[in-house]
């Protein structure tokens, strides 16, 4: 579990800069190399962010998941949840609808149905809710790096409850 969770940090790192730098070209904070959004984007733009999201973090988050309950490494559990939900927030800001239930099944559906934004919103406060009770758990062992918050727990709950925050705010006008 700590070597996919030294990956998944890394990984993380560069998913947000990635998508902070398609931000700040979009809100034109930052040269967008093109006129206008349909001749500086297309689908294909995006390719490494769908990769990086779907093959690389949340399937490496998937298999450490798998380890690290069998040895009881929730501390482990509960940051790749903090990351899964910034990365499905970020994927429904950006792109809407996005596989998400279907998703990471590897050859048995190569092409998963979207899910709804606001189903993927509920499941982002679930994964937070369940992040905060794994950082609580005090007999669980910590992983061997936490570039973040240096195994600070309270400041991963500040986290997890800080993009909770998000959530709502970005969902307070749909319902």
């Amino acid at each position: 579990p700590d070597f996919f969770l030294n990956s998944i940090q890394e990984d993380f790192a560069r998913f947000v800069e990635s998508f902070g730098r398609v931000g700040a070209e979009v809100t034109r904070i930052d040269y967008m190399f093109g006129r206008d959004y349909q001749n500086a984007y297309s689908p294909a733009s995006f390719d490494g962010e769908w990769q990086s999201a779907y093959q690389g973090m949340m399937e490496d988050i998937n298999k450490m998941d798998d380890l690290a309950i069998d040895a009881g490494f929730t501390k482990h559990i509960g940051m790749g949840q903090v990351f899964k939900a910034y990365i499905l927030m970020t994927l429904v800001d950006f792109f809407g609808d996005v596989p998400y239930s279907e998703a990471l099944q590897g050859s048995e559906n190569l092409n998963p149905a979207a899910d709804s934004g606001e189903s993927i919103y509920n499941e982002v406060f679930i994964l937070l809710d369940q992040a905060i009770a794994n950082f609580e758990n005090e007999a669980a062992p910590n992983p061997s790096i936490d570039f973040y918050y240096n195994k600070n727990w309270s400041k991963w709950v500040k986290a997890a409850n800080t993009l909770k925050m998000k959530a709502l705010i970005t969902t307070r006008l749909v319902d």
